[in-house]
Formats: C-alpha cells, structure tokens, sequence
C-alpha cells in the first residue's frame, strides 16, 4: 500500500467517525441534549395563577435549551430581580418560565406569537392583561450583559408607566 492510498483511506476513516459522532449526537433527545435550568421546574409548564395587578415578566422556552437561550434567560431574570426586587416580593412584578412547545401553554405563546424564546412583559390591571411587548432584541444583546440588562429594565419600566 502506497504511502497516498493510506492517508486516502485514513482520511475517509475520519470523515466516516466525525460523521458518526455527529449523528449518534444527533439522536439524543433534547432533555439528553440540554436539561432544563435549575431555575426550570414542572412548575413552567403549568398555567400561571391570575393575577389581579402586576407586570409579568415571561420567559418563553422551547424544549431544546441552547447556551444563548440559557444566557437569556439568566440574564432576563437577574435583570428583573436587580431592578424590581421590592416588587417581586410583594407580587407587583412576577417572573415566569414558560415552555411554549407543551400543550397546556400553547394559547400563550399563540397571542404572543412565539416562535422562539423570548422574554414577554404583559402588564395585568384588574385582572386583564391591558398591553405586552416582546423583548426581540434580547437576542442581539447577549454579547453585552449591560445592555441587555438596561433593555429589559427599561422595557419594563415604559409598560408599567403606561
């Protein structure tokens, strides 16, 4: 075997197990693939309590949790503790982890339009909800955990003033 045949033939070999290894992680489930949070609990995908007056805060997951949905969501809630921490205890601001792809959730994420994770603020008087928005731009600013930050405050801050 000539010294050209065997790197052919290795090279095909590597090709061939990259291929491979790949695929076989490929098939894992994608609960295999990305376990849920420590902040994620059966209870995200259970329908939230109504609430009377508050801004909610949402975080939309999908089953499969990447690392920048994962940042996303950390970041989202550090953002909503850091700046409503009074709030949050008394209920005027609550935070929720939702998973948009479960059934019992799917009403939601269809008058949010979700189609990927997202953080929604929906502000609630007297028990309906008056106006949301969808924070699209979290995507963009995971990069820059202060301005992100600031989005979701500031974000925050303009649907409680409505």
């Amino acid at each position: 075997m000539s010294f050209k045949n065997f790197i052919t033939i290795s090279l095909f070999l590597f090709v061939i197990v990259t291929i491979g290894a790949i695929a076989a992680k490929g098939v894992r489930s994608p609960s295999q693939a990305s376990p849920a949070p420590p902040s994620a609990t059966n209870a995200d995908v259970v329908a939230p309590a109504k609430v009377d007056n508050a801004l909610v805060a949402y975080y939309f997951h999908s089953d499969f949790r990447c690392p920048t949905c994962r940042t996303i969501e950390s970041y989202a809630h550090e953002a909503v503790e850091t700046a409503f921490a009074d709030d949050l205890a008394t209920g005027a601001v609550q935070w929720r982890v939702l998973n948009y792809e479960h059934p019992e959730n799917a009403a939601r994420a269809e008058q949010y339009q979700i189609v990927a994770p997202v953080v929604v603020l929906s502000k609630i008087e007297n028990g309906a909800e008056v106006s949301w928005v969808s924070l699209d731009k979290v995507w963009q600013l995971t990069d820059d955990k202060a301005a992100f930050m600031n989005y979701v405050q500031d974000e925050a801050r303009n649907l409680q003033a409505r």
